[in-house]
């Protein structure tokens, strides 16, 4: 079920049809447990999270499936959980839920995860500012990243904290 909804999402074989798609993953999240179901819930929740033809940006429904995918065990569904609570999508916006969150996907080595720790560090969003605890997760991020967005983010923090402390400010 789960590569009946990949063929219709990309055209293989079949002519690209996101709603179909979209039904399939749903058919095969439904089915149960397993590493098929894990990706169809996350396929749901991105699909929501974007919105694509036949089917619309739904910030509400999108945390609902990544909430899904987390409790199944997806470091990626946790980071974007974070970025969700800090961003207010989806949810009212929680500082503290955006860290637990975040917290947690950083333990299984989310490199997304620990930039958004970096970047409540460095504002001082549900924890006290601390720009030398902000560059520790940044460094981190960067440590366990490969050529990343999340790396390249980081870069730019770390060289932002460094000016911001070069000025004593």
């Amino acid at each position: 079920m789960l590569n009946l909804g990949y063929d219709y999402d990309r055209g293989l074989g079949l002519h690209v049809n996101h709603t179909k798609a979209f039904l399939w993953y749903h058919r095969a999240a439904a089915v149960g447990s397993g590493r098929g179901s894990l990706k169809a819930t996350l396929k749901i929740a991105r699909t929501y999270d974007k919105g694509l033809p036949g089917v619309h940006l739904n910030y509400g429904k999108a945390v609902k499936w990544f909430r899904k995918a987390a409790i199944m065990g997806s470091p990626a569904a946790m980071a974007k959980l974070g970025y969700m609570y800090r961003r207010g999508q989806g949810v009212k916006k929680n500082y503290f839920k955006a860290m637990k969150w975040f917290r947690k996907a950083a333990a299984s080595g989310n490199v997304m995860a620990m930039d958004g720790i970096g970047d409540l560090y460095m504002e001082g969003w549900a924890v006290p500012q601390n720009f030398q605890k902000a560059l520790k997760w940044y460094r981190d991020a960067i440590a366990h990243a490969r050529r990343s967005k999340a790396a390249r983010i980081a870069k730019k923090q770390i060289a932002l904290i460094n000016d911001i402390e070069g000025r004593g400010g």
